[in-house]
Formats: structure tokens, C-alpha cells, sequence
């Protein structure tokens, strides 16, 4: 299973709460983790990934993967 974030741009024809209906009427074993607004975090097999891609054109649908930890730009180390 894979999660995936789907953003509406400008260009989408079908809107959130029908890509929603979408993910869970017809992707096997898919679900909603979240909705915000014009972004969607749902939670499908990898393999259905790339039918998102065609189904739902003007919408943009890239995998979330962990976050690279990285340093805090805004913490200076102070000098002694």
C-alpha cells in the first residue's frame, strides 16, 4: 500500500469530492486518510498509482515518502 497525495490544480475537471468517490468506489482497498480542501491523502496499492495518473487529469498524484530529516536553518550555534 502506498499513500499518495492528490492536488487539484487550475486545470482539473473533476473536483475533490468526486476524485474522492473515485478512490474509494473504484481503486480496490482504497481509502481516505485525508481532505483538505483541493489536497487528498489516500492510501492505495502501488500498483493502481499510475491509473490515478490517467483518470484524474489536472490533478497532480506523487507518492508521499518519509521525510529527510535535515538541520533547522533558523538555529544559529552560538560561539564561546
Amino acid at each position: 500500500m502506498s499513500q499518495v497525495i492528490l492536488r487539484r490544480t487550475k486545470d482539473a475537471i473533476v473536483s475533490a469530492s468526486d476524485a474522492i468517490t473515485f478512490v474509494t468506489d473504484t481503486v480496490n482497498r482504497g481509502r481516505v486518510l485525508s481532505c483538505s480542501g483541493n489536497n487528498v491523502l489516500v492510501e492505495i496499492p502501488a500498483a493502481k498509482v499510475g491509473m490515478l495518473t490517467d483518470r484524474l487529469p489536472g490533478w497532480i498524484v506523487s507518492e508521499q515518502i518519509s521525510s529527510v530529516p535535515r538541520p533547522d536553518a533558523r538555529i544559529r550555534a552560538r560561539k564561546r
